[in-house]
């Protein structure tokens, strides 16, 4: 089984106004590099996308900035939505037919959603727009999801720390290249524990 992982991405907000926006959740923040402030929360593996997606809507009202809510799961499927405003602006998802077990969609249909110029415009990176809508529209099978987060990443001038950054893998010590343990901000950790 590949790596999953789910994370938001904030545009514009430095890290100390977001540790103060999530005080009350059990987080870890990531540096601010370039605009982008990396979240990730202790949810519960069930309601995972729920719970985030709840919370990258939240934070996209309370500190008035776009947010990138990323999941990868299995090496296979890349998704996001693009939050603005506490709305859904963008969806994406690298391989939707991934869990069609009875084979309904033959052949299985290519990557769905994602408007790249939208992506870009709302990260301040419109000059990015041709080279980011050919990543997306990437059928190759063989080209894995953490492959294609890394060229996403390239492109748009965001951390590659990003790619791989999750609560849980932070909780197994599972740190991120490029990134140390004294760069991020833990918020409403359990007393005497970081993570």
């Amino acid at each position: 089984m590949g790596q999953s992982y789910s994370h938001l991405v904030l545009f514009g907000v430095e890290q100390q106004n977001v540790a103060a926006a999530v005080r009350k959740r059990q987080t870890v923040i990531s540096p601010t590099v370039d605009n982008f402030t990396v979240v990730a929360a202790k949810v519960s593996r069930k309601q995972q996308l729920a719970q985030t997606l709840s919370l990258g809507l939240e934070l996209s009202k309370a500190l008035s900035c776009a947010v990138l809510l990323v999941n990868e799961f299995d090496d296979d499927v890349l998704s996001y939505d693009l939050i603005r405003s506490g709305v859904v602006i963008d969806k994406y998802e690298s391989n939707p037919d991934y869990f069609d077990f009875y084979a309904r969609r033959v052949p299985p249909r290519g990557p769905l959603g994602g408007h790249a110029a939208r992506l870009c415009a709302t990260l301040n990176r419109p000059d990015a727009t041709q080279r980011v809508s050919s990543i997306l529209r990437n059928a190759d099978p063989s080209l894995s999801a953490p492959e294609r987060h890394s060229q996403l990443l390239a492109a748009l001038g965001m951390p590659a720390f990003c790619a791989g950054f999750d609560y849980d893998a932070l909780e197994r010590n599972e740190l991120p290249d490029g990134l140390a343990l004294a760069d991020l901000v833990f918020s409403n950790a359990p007393p005497g524990q970081r993570l």
